[in-house]
C-alpha cells in the first residue's frame, strides 16, 4: 500500500527519448536522412520541428527539376510510374508539366495530377508529337515520335514525360488566353498580355517575367499572339513552347480556370516565371538552369 501513490513509468517515455535522440542528432546526419525521403514524406518531416524544417530548407535551397518518361502501354500505369519517380526524392512542386502521346486523355491526366499535388501548384498537360527523357525505371534515355494521322506506325502511343520543378526565388503560375466566342481575337490577346504583366508586376514589381512557356491551340493562329508577346516583353524574357498543341491546365488562381469561365475557350496558355519580390536579391545564375530546361522543352 505504501507504493500506491508512486507513479509508474510513463508509456510516453520511449517516445520522449526518441524525440530527444533525434534532436541531439548530428546536423549532417539529419540532413543525410531527410535527403533520402520521397517528396511526400519530406513535406511531412519539414513540419516536425524548427530544426527539421531548417534542415529541409537547406536541402531544398537550390532549384531542382525532376523528370521521367514512361512508355508503358496502359496510360494509368505509365502515369503512376512517372509520378512515383519524380516524387521519389525531396521536392516541393512549384509547377508540373506533363507531355503525353495520343493514347492519353489529357483531362484524365490533369485530374490525376490535381489529386496528387498541392492545390495551388500550376499544372499544364499537353498532347505532343514526340517525347524524350530518362526512363522512370531503367534510367535509359528514351525517345519516341508519333506520325501525323498514322499512329499505327508507332508501336507505342501511350508515352508520357512528366516534369516537376522547384524554383526558389521565382513565382510560377498558369495564365490562359481565354477567348469569348464572339469577341475579336485582338482584344483577347491584349488582355492576355496585360494579365501576364499584371501577374508579374504583383509578384516582382516589374512587368516582364524571367521566362514563359507557351502552348497554343493548334487550330488557332498563334502568330499574332507571339508577335504581341515579343513586342510587349523585355529582351531578357525567355519565351519558348509549342504553338500546335492540345492542352488542359490548372492555375493557382481559380478564376483563370476554364471550369469557372464556361463562356470562354483557351486559345493558348502561358506558364509564367516571375521573380519573387519577397526574396532577397542574390545570385540568380540558376536562371540559366531554367533556360536550359526551356530550350530542351522547345525541342519538342
Amino acid at each position: 500500500m505504501a507504493n500506491k501513490n508512486r507513479s509508474s513509468p510513463s508509456s510516453a517515455t520511449p517516445k520522449l527519448m526518441e524525440v530527444s535522440g533525434f534532436s541531439l542528432m548530428n546536423e549532417d546526419l539529419l540532413r543525410n536522412i531527410l535527403s533520402r525521403l520521397p517528396a511526400i514524406s519530406f513535406a511531412s518531416a519539414a513540419t516536425v520541428s524548427k530544426t527539421w524544417n531548417a534542415a529541409c530548407c537547406h536541402i531544398l535551397s537550390r532549384p531542382k527539376l525532376s523528370s521521367a518518361i514512361s512508355l508503358k502501354p496502359l496510360p494509368l500505369v505509365a502515369l503512376q510510374e512517372v509520378f512515383d519517380k519524380v516524387m521519389s526524392e525531396p521536392i516541393r512542386p512549384h509547377f508540373a508539366i506533363a507531355s503525353v502521346g495520343p493514347g492519353f486523355e489529357i483531362k484524365d491526366v490533369l485530374q490525376f495530377m490535381v489529386e496528387k499535388v498541392r492545390s495551388r501548384t500550376p499544372i499544364i498537360v499537353s498532347s505532343v508529337k514526340g517525347i524524350l527523357g530518362r526512363d522512370a525505371l531503367s534510367h535509359e534515355f528514351r525517345e519516341v515520335k508519333w506520325i501525323d494521322g498514322n499512329i499505327d506506325e508507332v508501336p507505342v502511343n501511350t508515352g508520357i514525360v512528366l516534369t516537376v520543378g522547384f524554383v526558389p526565388g521565382l513565382k510560377v503560375d498558369v495564365i490562359p488566353l481565354l477567348r469569348q466566342r464572339k469577341a475579336p481575337q485582338g482584344s483577347m490577346i491584349d488582355k492576355f498580355v496585360q494579365d501576364i504583366k499584371s501577374y508579374t508586376s504583383s509578384m516582382s514589381g516589374c512587368t516582364s517575367p524571367q521566362a514563359i512557356i507557351m502552348i497554343g491551340d493548334g487550330s488557332v493562329d498563334q502568330k499574332p499572339i507571339l508577335e504581341k508577346l515579343d513586342y510587349a516583353m523585355s529582351m531578357e524574357t525567355i519565351i519558348v513552347g509549342d504553338e500546335r498543341g492540345q492542352f488542359v491546365y490548372r492555375s493557382s488562381d481559380v478564376s483563370r480556370n476554364v471550369g469557372t469561365n464556361k463562356k470562354h475557350s483557351p486559345d493558348a496558355v502561358a506558364l509564367v516565371f516571375a521573380r519573387d519580390r519577397n526574396k532577397a536579391r542574390g545570385n540568380y545564375s540558376y536562371i540559366m538552369h531554367l533556360f536550359i530546361f526551356l530550350k530542351f522543352y522547345e525541342a519538342y
